[in-house]
């Protein structure tokens, strides 16, 4: 157990090294010279973790995940980057990125001022797939993004049951000749017959060629470790996503990284070995933690498990170390956690509940960061509404904030000086989300005409909302909305201001104190 300032709770030990028939891939040894010799990392047999480490300390240079920080030593950048070439996108917790699917058609839906956080995601044809051309097909389209100032995600790898990935050769030539074009993305290797040893290859090779020419790479993953039928949730694009995004920019409600990782008080050192808690079906690690009560047998027979979504915030996030973090990443969190740590969900819980202390009550999903706070209610697909409580500590004392949310609404919180801005909302698409058949083919083009550009705002929730001032000082409510209604009644003799919205889409509020 490392020494710490305050005594930690039983059930944690600390990690030490990890013995391997094969020397480690760490920082300090083989991921120093990881764009040197790709060949040696493939010959290794790299699992679908080694991969994902590979991603995050070669690809990324970082050690681990953005939320979790640098550690040094890092790793070496590749040669192109140290002659000077710069990364085609800087991301941040104040310049995020959000990729956009459905290429110029739904980029000329988001607001103007909106676009400079993110990019087109757009696709290759089979072609690009499978024949090496000086002029790939997938040329025209990042030509006419380029004239229009987008920025493109190119899609590149996919399960290889699907169809093989665009040719390395291709990718490489669009990255020569495009500078709007700033990265490359994967997805759902794992859904097909598992993590091919090609496809681990090709993903390896493609971090190298992106890290070459300044590019990014995001590899997506859903599913895993189930087999091929999945169960989707399609979500429709409507016109209370944007204001939601752009919100979290406007009010600085992306934490960086040092606030991220202060809020994370434990970290899981992943083995590499069969039959730990990540393994199939890969809830037990989470589960007691995120509020989970699916049966295994339930998640196996339906392909689909809601129990790694947290219920609760309030043990944050618990983050997996790879086998192959080195051990300068144990420093960054005040206690690490091993497979098999602990006999019983109890046991998990009664050690996390002492590092972590209730900020709030209720049954809606609530997470809190410094001066900011999300409310959510988490029920996809159950009418069911969900209540909050929190004090709004330490910024304002003696505020106490508290509210119920019907399904698929949420509550965004900002606490500045003696004002607090909130945005609560929502969208509701009753017909199309619930009651119209998936059809046999998706026209994106119809869908945005129909369900974007013009969607029904007839249909309201109502979200109420609570203030007590322990001063006894009436609130000063300012707000706005495009489709709804805001109406508040304060009470003197308890210091409450009861706020009734009723509304479909976002409703914007500052309360002065």
């Amino acid at each position: 157990m490392r020494s710490r300032k305050l005594d930690p709770p039983s059930g944690f030990r600390p990690i030490g090294g990890t013995s391997a028939s094969k020397r480690p891939i760490t920082v300090a040894n083989d991921m120093r010279n990881f764009w040197n010799h790709p060949e040696t990392l493939r010959d290794r047999g790299l699992n679908r973790r080694d991969v994902l480490e590979l991603l995050r300390l070669g690809g990324m240079a970082a050690a681990t995940s953005v939320l979790l920080g640098q550690v040094a030593p890092a790793p070496q950048v590749p040669a192109a980057a140290k002659n000077g070439r710069p990364p085609r996108r800087e991301i941040s917790a104040r310049n995020p990125l959000f990729m956009i699917e459905e290429g110029v058609e739904m980029w000329n839906l988001l607001p103007e001022d909106f676009r400079v956080h993110c990019s087109a995601e757009t696709y290759t044809g089979d072609r690009d797939r499978r024949v090496s051309s000086a002029t790939p097909d997938f040329f025209a389209g990042l030509e006419r993004a380029q004239k229009a100032g987008i920025p493109v995600v190119l899609a590149v790898q996919g399960d290889e049951d699907d169809g093989p990935p665009v040719l390395l050769e291709n990718v490489a030539r669009g990255l020569e000749q495009f500078p709007n074009f700033i990265g490359c993305r994967s997805c759902e290797l794992t859904c097909g017959p598992g993590f091919s040893a090609s496809e681990r290859r090709y993903l390896i090779d493609l971090i190298k060629l992106c890290g070459e020419h300044g590019a990014l790479v995001n590899w997506m993953e859903m599913g895993y470790p189930y087999e091929r039928d999945h169960i989707f949730t399609i979500a429709g694009r409507d016109n209370a996503i944007f204001p939601l995004l752009k919100a979290a920019v406007d009010y600085d409600l992306i934490p960086d990284r040092e606030q991220a990782r202060a809020k994370i008080k434990v970290a899981y050192q992943d083995s590499g070995a069969p039959g730990t808690e990540l393994d199939a079906p890969g809830e037990a690690l989470y589960r007691p933690l995120y509020g989970g009560d699916t049966p295994d047998e339930v998640i196996m027979k339906n392909d689909l498990s809601p129990d790694l979504f947290p219920r609760t915030g309030r043990y944050y996030f618990l983050p997996v170390l790879p086998k192959l973090a080195p051990a300068a990443t144990h420093t960054l969190f005040p206690n690490i956690i091993v497979p098999h740590q602990f006999p019983d969900a109890e046991s998990e819980c009664a050690c996390f509940d002492k590092l972590y202390p209730v900020e709030s009550t209720g049954q809606a999903l609530v997470f809190h960061i410094d001066d900011a706070w999300y409310v959510t209610n988490w029920h996809e697909n159950q009418n069911i509404a969900q209540a909050f409580r929190f004090h709004l500590a330490p910024g304002l004392a003696g505020i106490e904030l508290s509210g119920v949310l019907q399904p698929h609404s949420l509550l965004l919180v900002k606490v500045e000086a003696r004002k607090l801005y909130l945005q609560a909302n929502n969208y509701v698409v009753d017909t199309h989300i619930l009651d119209e058949p998936r059809p046999e083919t998706f026209n994106a083009a119809s869908y945005l005409e129909k369900y974007v550009s013009h969607p029904d705002d007839a249909a309201m929730r109502i979200t109420t909302l609570q203030m007590s001032v322990a001063s006894g000082e009436k609130p000063a409510l300012t707000y706005s909305t495009k489709h709804g209604t805001v109406k508040s009644q304060w009470n003197a003799e308890d210091g409450s201001m009861l706020i009734t919205l009723k509304h479909n889409g976002p409703v914007e509020m500052t309360v002065g104190l």
